[in-house]
């Protein structure tokens, strides 16, 4: 029979490709249980699947507890939790539906977060959830006019975006991507699917790029009156997380339409996730 630490290695090894950033903390609490169920573990990927949803909920319930006793907003790990509750609830879904795991994971998401915790611990509630997800997913692609062969995952698009967008304007690739980042999912989609639009969309942010739009403060008189407030509001906001370059990002998330602003504003997780992708955007070299 093979000793605890051999058992802790190769359980280490299965647990990390399920949950990369908390493989360590999972492994250790599987490890306390008994010899003979680890072992069951080690043969059985669906009863490992499911050992390690039930601790990341632990772990996450654990991680909830603490946040709510921390409410400093310049403190990072609430993008942390925004990122963990991503790998946790994606690794739920692979083992209901793992076909479509990427794409059922973000439409989740879209939940607030203490709903998604519910998930992770009620199995029957997380099959219910995926099925409606995927068939909002399937209504969505077999619209009229939507090609699913080219709906990819929503956080691949910025790094497919760039590398297009660097094939037609090499030197100001960053800030245009960045800039087009902010359009909406599906107007990407289709930058991505036709050449000539996304040809006709560098040209213009170009454009906007070189007249100066993007080369400091937003110019304010050029907004209407809910935008200007919305940017002030932006601004603060984006000052804690990335004082120098605020402005920029600023400007770079008031292309979004003000409705859109105002939902970010309301969810501040998906407001950092938004100023950090503009962040990079700016920086990727």
């Amino acid at each position: 029979m093979m000793s605890k630490e051999e058992i802790g290695e190769q359980l280490l090894e299965k647990v990390r490709r399920l949950c990369p950033t908390q493989s360590n903390k999972v492994t250790g609490m599987l490890l306390e249980l008994p010899t003979d169920t680890l072992l069951g573990l080690l043969r059985e990927e669906g009863q490992l699947q499911a050992a390690v949803v039930k601790a990341q909920g632990t772990l996450q319930e654990e991680e909830a507890r603490e946040t709510e006793r921390v409410h400093c907003q310049d403190q990072v790990p609430v993008v942390d939790r925004c990122v963990a509750l991503r790998e946790h609830l994606y690794a739920a879904v692979c083992t209901v539906n793992s076909e479509n795991a990427g794409k059922i994971t973000e439409e989740l998401l879209q939940m607030e977060e203490t709903e998604v915790f519910k998930l992770l611990q009620d199995r029957e509630l997380l099959e219910t959830a995926v099925q409606e997800a995927l068939n909002r997913i399937q209504g969505q692609s077999s619209r009229p006019g939507t090609d699913t062969s080219e709906c990819v995952e929503k956080e691949d698009l910025g790094n497919i975006l760039y590398e297009k967008v660097e094939e037609l304007q090499p030197d100001l690739c960053a800030k245009v991507t960045g800039m087009l980042l902010e359009l909406p999912e599906d107007t990407l989609q289709t930058l991505l699917a036709d050449k000539q639009a996304l040809q006709t969309a560098v040209h213009r942010a170009v454009n906007a790029v070189q007249g100066g739009e993007q080369q400091g403060a937003v110019d304010e008189s050029q907004l209407d009156p809910d935008k200007q407030e919305l940017g002030e509001q932006l601004f603060d906001i984006v000052c804690e997380r990335y004082e120098d370059d605020a402005p920029k990002i600023t400007g770079m998330l008031l292309e979004m339409e003000t409705s859109t602003l105002t939902r970010l504003l309301e969810s501040p997780d998906d407001l950092n996730h938004r100023i950090d992708q503009a962040y990079d955007a700016l920086h990727k070299s």
